[in-house]
């Protein structure tokens, strides 16, 4: 195994972020089904703070974590049952 370069990750990280801004395309991958609403709401308020709507992204951002909370309580519940 290779060993850890921070500057280096920083500097292509750099370099991936900058050709994207530059494209106006960013990749993020395809979403896990179980979390897609979380997932569109996170999209969506990256969509708003490039439009620089700062009040949708809070409660955009609110609403992922909403969903997320929810679906993660559900999981912990549904597995303190099997247990």
């Amino acid at each position: 195994m290779g060993d850890l370069n921070l500057q280096r990750e920083c500097e292509d990280y750099e370099r991936r972020w900058d050709e994207e801004e530059d494209s106006n395309s960013f990749h993020i991958g395809c979403c896990d089904y179980s979390t897609r609403p979380a997932t569109i709401f996170a999209i969506e308020a990256a969509r708003a703070l490039c439009g620089t709507n700062n009040d949708l992204a809070i409660d955009l951002l609110r609403l992922a974590l909403d969903e997320l909370t929810e679906k993660e309580a559900a999981c912990c519940r549904s597995r303190s049952r099997s247990v």
